[in-house]
């Protein structure tokens, strides 16, 4: 969203759906995925994550640093760019992912 939205805004571009899980604050009236009868979903890890069988130890660590996409300007400069800072847990990524359609 970050390289189409000034696009879009600009009416170079005509967005036809979001694809996170609801409507997003930037692009009001521009439906999610799902509501414009689209299977789609976009997400990527912005910041670290281990790999399957990383050490108890590291997972812990690395999540413990994910307090720092909690910060309003952290958010706040996300959110300016199109994109929605979102955190978890270790188990909820690991379920995002099971859960996630994968593209075919």
């Amino acid at each position: 969203m970050p390289i189409a939205l000034p696009h879009a805004k600009a009416g170079k571009l005509r967005a036809l759906a979001v694809t996170g899980a609801k409507p997003f604050a930037l692009t009001p009236g521009i439906p999610t995925a799902i509501e414009a009868g689209l299977r789609a979903s976009c997400w990527t890890t912005g910041g670290p994550a281990g790999g399957k069988g990383s050490p108890p130890a590291i997972v812990a660590k690395l999540n413990a640093n994910r307090e720092g996409v909690a910060a309003a300007g952290f958010r706040d400069h996300y959110t300016t760019l199109g994109l929605e800072a979102v955190t978890s847990t270790p188990q909820g990524f690991s379920e995002a992912i099971k859960t996630t359609p994968q593209s075919t």
